[in-house]
């Protein structure tokens, strides 16, 4: 399990490969640093992050309020906004903003960060 403490804020919730790096060498640096996001520690920009992989791949995935997240890198992540130097398209992703501390935690392709759930894993009833 990946478990990481996080501060209230403003955070991207999503597929990483849609915000993170202007180009393919900022990516692949990234992608070095993180052991393809494998460590339990990550950092973009300075910033702590947490990205894992989903249990199936590719596809969208649904959260526990409804709301839907489109995967094309077969993984999620959450990434503060500051950290998030350009524009992007908000379909299929989430900007959230948390109003106290809260633990982001990813295992198995269920990915729990704060109030929100998205399960990989398992569908939806």
């Amino acid at each position: 399990m990946k478990k990481l403490n996080l501060k209230k804020g403003k955070y991207y919730i999503g597929d990483p490969c849609y915000v993170i790096g202007g180009n393919d060498e900022e990516r692949e640096k990234l992608l070095q640093e993180t052991n393809n996001f494998e460590n339990d520690i990550q950092f973009y920009k300075g910033y702590p992050i947490l990205i894992g992989n989903t249990a199936d791949g590719d596809g969208i995935f649904k959260d526990n309020k409804g709301e839907v997240y489109g995967v094309d890198s077969g993984s999620i992540g959450i990434i503060p906004i500051v950290a998030i130097d350009h524009k992007f398209e908000r379909l299929y992703c989430h900007v959230i903003t948390f109003k106290e501390d809260f633990v982001a935690e990813i295992e198995d392709g269920l990915f729990k960060f704060g109030n929100r759930i998205i399960k990989t894993n398992i569908g939806w009833d």
